[in-house]
């Protein structure tokens, strides 16, 4: 048995991807995981979206792929206010220093974004839809963006955008410095064109973080009814979306935070294991 979180490589080697161009020996190595694939006796898909993409391009398997989310694989959980400023104003101070922005003392206002630059994470989307929101929202908080450096291009973006002193980078941090991040967040923005599941979704409304996420992939399986959603590929009502959510009254984002929190209920480390057990019990039973 073998469990398969995503084919985004997979997809990308088939052309279903077409910004995403996969040389010849890319090609060949993704056909040889899709016929590996093929021959096992059953797979465990982490999403509803990863399993229709895996019966599709492997149909023999229809009859043996199984469903099992993923659990938070680390006690992603609110971080006390003060404990959570500590480490966050330490995060974006190393990232001031580093001269990405500059600092007026008063604690942080910011939308944030976990990703890297694979280019399923649409870091270049982020971009286009903060510097819409700003047009929209000109006191809008700042784009803290959390993974490596952005490329060049888009750091020349966001200077040619007068957003120089608003979007701040502050690497990779460790799963701590996240819950401090998603606690004093004002929303998570996750416009991923395409996901095999999208743990940070989850790992930010563990922190009672709001998410905006894509209306697509597996997104609003992950997501539930307590997360917002917009077109990755639509900046300007992406921005619309955003906008919307930090102008919300409190009463609309108690309601959203009690779906959050029944959402993240659907998605223990028990009953991920409990669904593993089950799914090997009757394996081995057959």
């Amino acid at each position: 048995m073998a469990t398969c979180h995503d084919l985004l490589a997979v997809r990308s080697a088939s052309g279903e991807f077409p910004g995403n161009r996969v040389g010849l020996f890319g090609r060949l190595l993704q056909r040889l995981i899709l016929a590996g694939l093929k021959r096992c006796s059953h797979v465990a898909c982490v999403s509803e979206a990863t399993r229709k993409d895996l019966q599709r391009l492997a149909g023999a398997l229809v009859s043996r792929v199984s469903v099992v989310p993923n659990g938070l694989n680390y006690p992603f959980r609110p971080m006390a206010g003060a404990e959570a400023e500590v480490h966050v104003n330490g995060l974006l101070g190393v990232a001031r220093a580093r001269g990405r922005v500059s600092s007026d003392g008063t604690r942080p206002r910011y939308v944030l974004h976990v990703g890297g630059n694979h280019w399923y994470k649409n870091r270049a989307g982020v971009l286009q839809i903060y510097a819409r929101l700003v047009e929209l929202m000109p006191d809008a908080p700042d784009l803290v963006m959390v993974g490596p450096a952005l490329p060049d291009e888009q750091c020349r973006w966001i200077g040619a955008h007068g957003l120089g002193e608003r979007v701040l980078v502050v690497g990779q941090v460790g799963n701590e410095g996240l819950r401090a991040l998603y606690s004093c967040a004002e929303l998570l923005l996750f416009p991923s064109l395409a996901e095999g599941f999208g743990w940070p979704i989850l790992e930010a409304q563990a922190c009672d973080c709001l998410v905006v996420t894509a209306n697509c992939s597996s997104m609003p399986e992950v997501g539930g009814s307590g997360a917002y959603y917009c077109d990755p590929r639509d900046v300007s009502s992406s921005a619309a979306v955003l906008q919307h959510v930090l102008s919300a009254g409190a009463h609309e984002k108690s309601q959203r935070l009690a779906q959050t929190r029944a959402n993240v209920a659907r998605f223990s480390t028990e009953a991920m294991i409990h669904s593993y057990r089950k799914l090997y019990e009757q394996l081995l039973a057959s």
